[in-house]
């Protein structure tokens, strides 16, 4: 049986040759993304925020060593995690049952009710909580995100029909836990940036430089201040959290969706034909195997990419 992630489907319907190179292949992009590790890093600090909240955060974060090469990076992470420990550990709304709960479970034909021989579906929740108020069950999704995440956005609207969220449900029944709830929490990376020398410098008559000149790089503590007082001031900018249900039709939706995708996976695997999708190439930043598709790069480059003991190698470590 092969584990169907919501990863490994939004990487199929992306591109299905990305797919084949990274899930087939097990290639993976020799040096992680920027942004991938920005992620990475802030969901530890909030899963020990969800076990002991400011104590296990700052245990969390004092770990995390200073990179000469990337100087702004901790003070970003501690402005925004302080800042969200201050916005939410006073709320005590949610008693913390469990923390990164890895998960399998059936893949139902939702037209006969019987299981994949090929799939099992497969992730992990962030938390599984209890609202204290109404001792429901609530899972916890935490994201951080570039996009514009106001209560109007179309970010929020997106997620009516995200596959993830459903598999998040059914993954807590299978692990004992009537969801009936996920709260989606969110944060939004900075949109403003560390000052850097200004090349070309001008000067007034005083002797001070034009306003939006610097004479040096802004220093990492002064970059955290700085951005610690505007998420101060602008925090619904910074952090938003949803509830966001699913019905019974929902969930009958997203099993068709995620069979179909199973269907597809093994036609292209039966064939051994993975079409790339050009218009996939660029989105949110160039695809890790835009070299390859175009003859600029080989798949097998050792500098470039690794291959993995798995394909879903997070779900290991959980496991």
């Amino acid at each position: 049986m092969e584990l169907l992630t919501n990863s490994a489907r939004r990487k199929f319907g992306t591109c299905p040759r990305a797919f084949y190179f990274a899930y087939k292949l097990k290639r993976r992009p020799k040096k992680d993304q920027e942004a991938l590790y920005f992620g990475t890093v802030v969901h530890k600090v909030l899963e020990a925020w969800w076990i002991s909240r400011l104590d296990g955060m700052q245990t969390v974060l004092d770990t995390i060593l200073d990179n000469s090469e990337k100087p702004y990076f901790l003070p970003t992470v501690r402005a925004l995690m302080y800042a969200y420990n201050n916005l939410y550990a006073n709320e005590n709304l949610y008693e913390t049952i469990a923390v990164e709960k890895y998960f399998e479970c059936p893949l139902i034909n939702p037209e006969t009710g019987s299981p994949s021989k090929t799939w099992v579906l497969a992730g992990k929740i962030d938390a599984i909580a209890r609202e204290k108020e109404l001792s429901k069950i609530v899972i916890i999704e935490h994201k951080t995100t570039s996009e514009d995440i106001a209560p109007d956005s179309s970010y929020w609207m997106r997620l009516k029909i995200d596959g993830q969220i459903s598999g998040y449900y059914l993954g807590a029944r299978s692990l004992g836990f009537d969801a009936q709830d996920c709260l989606y929490d969110v944060i939004k990376k900075p949109t403003i940036k560390p000052f850097k020398e200004t090349a070309e410098k001008k000067y007034k008559a005083d002797g001070t430089l034009y306003a939006n000149m610097h004479a040096a790089d802004e220093e990492p503590s002064a970059w955290e201040k700085r951005l610690s007082e505007d998420i101060l001031n602008r925090p619904e900018f910074y952090f938003q959290r949803k509830r966001i249900a699913r019905t019974e039709s929902d969930m009958e939706e997203y099993l068709y969706d995620a069979w179909a995708c199973g269907r597809e996976i093994a036609d292209a695997d039966r064939m051994n034909r993975w079409p790339r999708r050009p218009n996939a190439c660029i989105g949110f930043g160039e695809c890790e195997y835009f070299n390859v598709c175009s003859g600029c790069a080989s798949i097998e480059d050792d500098n470039l990419y690794v291959t993995l003991e798995t394909p879903n190698p997070e779900l290991e470590i959980i496991k």
